[in-house]
């Protein structure tokens, strides 16, 4: 009899162990699922959008217009290409502001140019806002007109070299609006903002 009562207790115990195993086990497959449909939900999927922007930068001395491409999904790149439309940019002789005013005779008339290309990274922080960065190389020269109709360049004032960028971009449906600054050879620095939209380029079926 006895024997038998522990054949009973070591087979209920079994059974229990056997039970509250699978029901562990079946509450963990499930918390995972809970996890895995959470993670599923959470995650942002984005489109891919490829656009074309137009703007203006500014400086108090000087303003210039940009034209800018991209394409970005989580990730993306842009190019990016800026001038004041001034590409005559000869000059007889150069020096500082100071020798050029003790040496030379002016008219008054100011000649100035700028050119800049840039290329960079564009990095989507959310559906609407867009974070991009750049570096590339930039050009802006101020010539002074003498009396004789030649042009100085004022080398204290013109610079030439590396173009760093950098701003925010936000999409608004098929808008982009962008703005943000630019430096050339950190000296010379503009205020960038501009307005674009985004290109339709689904492949079009056609049908036969």
């Amino acid at each position: 009899m006895k024997n038998k009562i522990i054949i009973c207790l070591i087979l209920c115990i079994s059974f229990f162990n056997e039970t509250f195993s699978q029901i562990y086990y079946n509450n963990q497959q499930g918390l995972k699922r809970s996890s895995l449909l959470k993670i599923e939900k959470n995650k942002v999927e984005y489109e891919k959008d490829t656009f074309v922007l137009g703007g203006v930068a500014l400086h108090p001395s000087q303003t210039s217009v940009f034209a800018m491409a991209g394409i970005v999904k989580k990730y993306g790149l842009y190019l990016k290409l800026k001038t004041n439309l001034n590409f005559n940019s000869s000059y007889a002789g150069e020096g500082d502001a100071y020798y050029a005013a003790s040496s030379r005779y002016f008219d008054g008339n100011t000649y100035s140019g700028r050119l800049a290309l840039t290329g960079g990274a564009l990095l989507r922080i959310s559906k609407p806002f867009i974070l991009y960065g750049g570096l590339g190389y930039g050009n802006r020269w101020v010539n002074w007109e003498t009396i004789s109709g030649d042009r100085y360049r004022i080398t204290d004032i013109s610079y030439n070299g590396l173009e760093a960028e950098a701003g925010l971009m936000y999409k608004y449906k098929k808008l982009f609006f962008t703005g943000g600054i630019s430096t050339l050879s950190f000296q010379y620095m503009e205020l960038n903002i501009g307005v674009g939209y985004k290109l339709n380029l689904k492949n079009k079926t056609i049908k036969k």
